[in-house]
């Protein structure tokens, strides 16, 4: 009997640190694939649009680098070339540089780090 007894006392000592153990993993892991996963892709191709006619276009760049937020597996699905990069420039009606917000597409649940600007120069014909 006292041999039973010392084995549920000693079972009862380890389950709740094992328990414990067991949960903060779980608690690690799902913080992991749901938050914390961060992918960059470089020379994502910019695609201009809404440009006057009566402007020739100057742009700094013709790619971009972007960093995008989401869960591990979401990236699982993207590739660059999924991506694309867009910018409007229909807004703007006078010669000048300007800095416009990037716009991105992509086929997964993942959103975009922090907003990309591309610096254009539109100057009269």
């Amino acid at each position: 009997m006292d041999t039973r007894k010392q084995n549920r006392s000693i079972m009862r000592l380890y389950v709740l640190p094992i328990a414990v153990c067991i949960l903060l993993a779980l608690v690690i892991w799902l913080s992991v694939m749901r938050i914390g996963y961060t992918e960059r892709f470089d020379d994502i191709p910019i695609t201009v649009s809404g440009v006057d006619e009566r402007f020739d276009l100057k742009a700094s760049n013709t790619v971009s680098d972007v960093e995008f937020r989401g869960n591990r597996k979401s990236f699982s699905a993207v590739q660059k070339k999924d991506i694309r990069a867009y910018a409007d420039l229909s807004a703007l009606k006078e010669p000048g540089i300007y800095e416009v917000a990037l716009t991105f597409s992509c086929p997964a649940a993942i959103e975009l780090e922090e907003p990309i600007y591309f610096t254009v120069e539109l100057v009269a014909k």
